[in-house]
């Protein structure tokens, strides 16, 4: 593995506690690095596929006792012209160093002008915003105050009382009647993304309507209190499909809108904190003040904490924070080329922590937010040349069975170490039984995975038949969609496939080995392809990824080779 080019860290902002609050990507850009492009910074973005990435660069400061830098902000989809959360982590990055401990004052150059960041005494390392209000405007056209009360009712699956709805510019704000549970509701945003797109016809619970509402992003806030925060004297969800982001976990920005909002709801008068509580799955406190006269937003006691990164082999000056926990790698597979292929984050648990529960494991994959997160504890091999290995594979939401990806970033990770770089075969011992993963020889550092086949049924039943253009209601975990189309991107591929699995928390997965296990035999028979033969595929994701399989009927095997490119090393701080 080469040296790292950029060094990160990964925040969680908006809570004191690891694996909550929202996660945000922050990197001191180096002057070698200071004439990104637009497009580059956007595909590191979409590496760490977390709400926002923050890019800073130092400049001069004419204020004693003030830093000061260039900040731009970027979902894995767009730049965003202002994020609270990733400037508070920003912030929380800054302070943790030398230079930064020996200041109580930042600002920064964005999109939206110049924003602070001050600490707030005795706030026990707390960090205080000052944020631009927004203006709100009340919805008077009829039509759409309608599609905001049938949008809201879609994506809860039932009927809601929409009490107020306010144009916030970039954000729909709309209150809702208390009684409905908004903390706990289970909401379908593709009801939003669809919302918010233009001329888009879509069938609601309430009959088919043409809906085109002009926002990005939707705030849906209530008074109803929550037990994980009772002083709260709102609550909120903010979803921005249209950013790439589904739900935001917590959203300092969307507060810009609310505190005026609220402000004047309840008559809390200007100056005086407010408490409140967004209540995403992760979940995150904000105290607020809206200061009125001058309109700006002050959130003076929004906690970052250190959670995730800085390489191993960071320079001297680079922030740390405590003596790592786990050490992790981030692998592209099923390509050569960095930012393509299927991200995956491995890591090897070292003996302290091979009794980590289920759920810590799961906690640390929704950090990652990646696809795919694997977990390898090393084991004895009986088999000379090999290395053998314990192996979970986890999504974002639930421990995942068979994971192709995930085991060729496995497998490129433990092939680079010393002892990797001595043996040709890995076996991995899994809930699926044993899968192996050997070098291809001559094969430019192509790994073979061995999987079993997936043999395929036709669906017989009308019913079914009849929801595959409504892939919403189909009951399957994973839906693949292939055809035999040519692809300019690989002209010899045999056939090409997208693979959706919302059920598990994917919405699209980039490249999916095992969805390859029933590809295989399919296309075979379909191609009339004799067993044995190396049969080339293309995953048409966004990212795309190539494979090159191989149909062993006699055994049930199928042999997928690939290639992965490692893009970060880091530290997991718990």
């Amino acid at each position: 593995m080469s040296n790292p080019t950029l060094f990160y860290t990964i925040v969680d902002a908006f809570t004191s506690a690891p694996f909550s609050g929202n996660p945000a990507s922050v990197i001191i850009l180096p002057p070698a690095s200071h004439s990104l492009s637009t497009e580059s910074l956007l595909q590191i973005a979409a590496e760490f596929n977390l709400s926002e990435t923050a890019f800073l660069i130092p400049k001069t400061s004419n204020s004693p006792g003030t830093l000061r830098y260039g900040l731009r902000w970027f979902t894995p989809t767009v730049e965003m012209p202002i994020c609270g959360h990733a400037t508070l982590a920003s912030a929380r990055v800054i302070f943790s160093t030398p230079e930064g401990q020996q200041v109580d004052r930042l600002e920064f150059d964005t999109l939206s002008g110049t924003l602070v960041a001050k600490k707030v005494p005795g706030g026990s390392g707390k960090i205080e915003l000052d944020l631009p209000a927004s203006t709100l405007k009340e919805l008077s056209n009829a039509d759409e105050l309608a599609q905001v009360s049938e949008v809201v009712s879609a994506a809860a699956g039932r009927s809601v009382s929409v009490q107020e709805a306010r144009n916030g510019g970039f954000y729909l704000l709309a209150e809702l009647d208390p009684s409905f549970d908004l903390e706990g509701a289970v909401l379908d945003t593709d009801q939003f993304e669809l919302a918010f797109s233009s001329k888009k016809l879509t069938r609601l619970t309430f009959g088919f309507v043409q809906r085109k509402l002009p926002f990005d992003a939707v705030i849906l806030t209530s008074s109803r209190p929550t037990s994980f925060r009772p002083s709260a004297r709102f609550i909120s969800r903010v979803l921005a499909p249209l950013s790439g982001i589904a739900e935001d976990p917590v959203c300092g920005s969307a507060h810009c809108v609310l505190v005026p909002y609220w402000s004047q709801v309840l008559g809390i008068p200007p100056g005086e904190m407010i408490e409140t509580r967004q209540v995403s799955k992760r979940g995150g406190d904000l105290d607020l003040i809206w200061d009125k006269e001058s309109g700006r937003l002050q959130p003076p006691r929004l906690v970052g904490r250190y959670k995730d990164v800085i390489p191993p082999d960071c320079p001297p000056d680079a922030p740390t924070m405590s003596n790592p926990i786990l050490l992790y790698t981030i692998v592209d597979a099923f390509t050569s080329t960095p930012f393509s292929g299927n991200p995956a984050s491995v890591i090897i648990l070292p003996p302290a922590h091979h009794s980590l529960s289920s759920e810590s494991l799961l906690q640390i994959a929704t950090e990652f937010n990646l696809s795919e997160t694997a977990f390898l504890i090393p084991q004895s091999s009986t088999s000379p040349g090999t290395l053998c290995y314990g192996l979970r594979w986890f999504t974002p939401a639930l421990e995942a069975p068979p994971c192709g990806h995930a085991t060729l970033a496995f497998a490129r990770v433990i092939f680079s170490t010393p002892e990797g770089q001595q043996v040709d075969r890995i076996e991995f011992e899994t809930l699926s039984g044993t899968l192996v993963a050997k070098k291809v020889p001559g094969g430019l550092g192509k790994i073979e995975l061995d999987f079993p086949a997936l043999m395929l049924e036709e669906l017989a039943n009308a019913d079914e038949l009849g929801q595959v253009s409504e892939v919403t209601k189909l009951t399957f975990n994973l839906i693949i969609i292939t055809s035999s189309r040519p692809t300019s991107l690989r002209p010899s591929a045999r056939f090409i496939s997208r693979v959706f699995a919302p059920r598990s928390g994917i919405a699209e997965d980039p490249v999916t080995g095992s969805a390859h296990c029933m590809l295989t035999p399919y296309w075979s028979q379909v191609l009339d392809i004799p067993p044995g033969v190396v049969v080339e595929a293309r995953q048409v994701s966004k990212r795309g990824g190539d494979l090159d399989l191989i149909w062993e009927k006699e055994s049930g095997r199928v042999r997928i080779q690939g290639s992965a490119v490692v893009t970060m090393r880091g530290e997991l701080y718990l």
